[in-house]
């Protein structure tokens, strides 16, 4: 145990490791079986070993992460073995890792211990340490020359014992490389192809194969690509199924996959709408529900964690609210500190975050009942602003000037929307922007004790502008979502700004950002001239906002002065109601040469609900649905629509198929766009817009 706990972690054994694999080529390394097996079982072994010390499983887990963390400094030596590995697949690709023959266990005896030990080592480093997954990454040569090769060359052999043992142990540093959700090896994986060669064991005749690959794919790909996932809700089932069974076992651990593990590739599939409502239809909930009443803090926080995500489906909160209400106001007004120093249950924020979706009726059972008018005579605006979410939301769509704080229709500061991986570029623009003369909100400054939920929808309501930093993390992040989404649906002036290199916004955050450019702070520009280009659209924005409150405020002077001696105020009678529409900035102020003009307005995000392309809410147009495909085409060519060569590739285009198109641009518009990237070949934009506007009209 000492041995562990000593700041060496074996460095003195890893030196001449090192040195000895640097030294020999693959040919020499591999024709000398003594050294090599001893120091490849000696790593092996080590990682073994520190569990079976006396230590509880979150020690356990520091300890091999730091282990691996000092594997992954002597890159020499991890290189090494991956010209090993892919030397001994190019050399003896089916006699030693797919024949069973007895000669050939004898004659491969020790190139396939070799095999064995390099990629065991591979698949426990990977899981313990992100420091070891980023120095893999670098031999991209591993991934191209041997990942990628036996997975395509051996998925019709995946019936023989040692070509699927390779296989998962391949399937399985992967999906922990990917797991990490770290940019660097991300871009690495993701150049390389590695997915491609995953995808057909998503049909293997293999279940366990098929939810390797399912969960690998889950964290490898974003939540937009849904095609993938379509028609797997049996292997849905599989994978919840072995969620469950982890929860029963004390070491939590079910197929090798830990709770946590598959709670967060769960929640992963989840971010995806298509998802959501598979899920729900399996026995994903019963297993949720003894996760939050458990009394594990890890698996309460996973299990709120998958139901924040699963509410943002507005089909699914009834649902939630019905099974889970009990259980969840109980941690509501839980005043035990957590273990894990994070205070109490109420503050967590995916709590917060769901009870938020809920309309506050874990926190405020009655909050659905209260109207807007609970305020009393005499009080200030700031003492009355409402706190429920119900509440917060009404304010958001009033048109009553009187009902909402000053504050919240010219806004005070700009408030930084953003990812906490991206926190040092984030406050690096957070200085510029206050050295500037700018007031911003940012979390780490303000934040105190009590509601981050309140906190952060005072941010938004006040603010006259929100940037919202992109990057893959913020798109997972619930809580940047609820952000992000809140100051869409109060109007507020939305500034996207790109953290991330090469990153480009799918699912929610590809459609709140729509086909509007960003100003780039990921390192590829000069930071001096972005801040300055995000200077200029910010004081447009303090500008703008103050040019469209100025006539509302002169009204109600007006208004005033002339109603002497009455005994109720008179109310502006032109001032814009929250998220309501407001002239373009750069139309108010002429201002040319910007990186972009992200609109000033924004609709209000459609809910999108598993009725949304059933029953009668697809069109408007009374009859569509009995529409044939001449009646159809008729309609067409009375738009100029060249819809017969657009539509080739998507069969028959009759009523039924008008009035779900129409259901689904209107409720579910990210959807409606990929149906007609897979099924419609539009000659140009025109077109496309044209096809697209027409449908407004049914």
């Amino acid at each position: 145990m000492e041995y562990i706990q000593s700041n060496n972690y074996g460095k003195h054994f890893l030196t001449n490791f090192e040195k000895y694999m640097t030294s020999h080529t693959p040919e020499q390394a591999t024709a000398q079986p003594r050294p090599l097996i001893e120091y490849l079982s000696w790593l092996y072994e080590f990682y073994g070993q520190m569990g079976k010390f006396k230590m509880t499983e979150k020690q356990l887990t520091g300890y091999r992460e730091k282990a691996g963390a000092k594997l992954a400094e002597f890159q020499g030596l991890i290189d090494s073995l991956c010209r090993c590995a892919v030397y001994l697949f190019q050399q003896h690709r089916d006699d030693a890792f797919v024949s069973q023959s007895a000669e050939d266990e004898t004659k491969f005896e020790h190139e396939r211990i070799y095999a064995t030990l390099i990629l065991g080592n591979f698949h426990n480093y990977t899981d313990c340490s992100v420091s070891f997954c980023v120095t893999l990454s670098k031999s991209e040569f591993f991934f191209t020359e041997m990942v990628i090769p036996a997975l395509v060359g051996w998925y019709d052999k995946q019936d023989q014992e040692l070509a699927k043992a390779t296989v998962n142990s391949l399937l399985g540093l992967t999906y922990n490389m990917f797991f990490k959700n770290n940019s660097e090896i991300y871009d690495v994986l993701s150049r390389v192809g590695v997915v491609d060669s995953v995808k057909p064991y998503l049909k293997s005749s293999d279940v366990e194969l098929q939810v390797h690959a399912l969960i690998l794919i889950a964290f490898a790909l974003d939540e937009s690509q849904a095609d993938l996932y379509l028609g797997a809700k049996e292997v849905m089932e599989f994978l919840v199924g072995h969620l469950a069974d982890s929860i029963s076992r004390p070491d939590r651990r079910s197929k090798g996959y830990h709770t946590i593990e598959l709670a967060q590739c769960v929640n992963r599939l989840a971010l995806n709408d298509v998802n959501k409502t598979l899920l729900m239809e399996t026995d994903l909930l019963p297993a949720l529900l003894r996760m939050c009443s458990g009394g594990r803090e890890d698996e309460v926080a996973a299990g709120l964690d998958i139901l924040f995500t699963l509410s943002f489906l507005p089909a699914n909160r009834e649902r939630i609210l019905a099974e889970f209400g009990d259980c969840l106001r109980v941690l509501m007004a839980d005043q035990t500190q957590r273990q894990d120093g994070r205070g109490r249950w109420r503050e967590a924020r995916s709590l917060q975050g769901l009870d938020f979706n809920l309309d506050e009726q874990l926190s405020n059972p009655t909050a659905a009942s209260r109207g807007s008018g609970d305020s009393k005579p005499g009080q200030s605006a700031a003492s009355h602003r409402p706190q429920t979410a119900r509440q917060l939301r009404r304010r958001a769509t009033s048109t009553d000037p009187e009902t909402v704080p000053a504050c919240v229709l010219q806004g005070e500061h700009v408030m930084i929307s953003y990812q906490h991986e991206c926190k040092a570029t984030v406050a690096r623009i957070k200085e510029a922007l206050a050295k500037a003369g700018i007031r911003v909100w940012i979390d780490y400054e303000r934040m105190g004790e009590g509601s981050t939920l309140s906190a952060m929808a005072d941010a938004v309501e006040c603010s006259y502008a929100v940037l919202m930093c992109m990057s893959r993390k913020y798109k997972d992040s619930n809580n940047c979502r609820v952000e992000a989404e809140y100051a869409w649906r109060l109007g507020k002036k939305v500034v996207p700004l790109l953290l991330e290199q090469k990153y480009k916004p799918t699912g929610w955050l590809g459609l709140m950002l729509g086909a509007n450019l960003y100003y780039d702070f990921s390192g590829k520009y000069s930071f001096d001239v972005k801040i300055n280009e995000l200077l200029r659209v910010l004081s447009e924005a303090r500008a703008a906002s103050k040019i469209v409150h100025e006539p509302a405020e002169a009204a109600a002077a007006a208004a005033a002065s002339s109603s002497v001696g009455a005994a109720a105020p008179v109310k502006a009678a032109s001032a814009r109601p929250v998220g309501a529409s407001r002239p373009s900035s750069a139309a108010s102020l002429g201002s040319t040469g910007r990186e972009h003009q992200f609109p000033s307005a924004y609709p209000t995000l459609p809910p999108i609900s598993a009725s949304s392309t059933a029953g009668g809410a697809g069109s408007r147009t009374p009859g569509l649905r009995s529409w044939s495909a001449d009646e159809t085409q008729r309609w067409a060519e009375e738009r100029s629509l060249n819809l017969a060569a657009a539509a080739a590739s998507a069969g028959k285009l009759a009523g039924e198929e008008m009035h779900f198109l129409c259901g689904c641009k209107r409720s579910a518009p990210e959807a409606f766009y990929r149906l007609l990237d897979k099924f419609f070949v539009f000659e140009s934009l025109h077109d496309l817009a044209a096809f697209a506007n027409a449908l407004d009209d049914l």
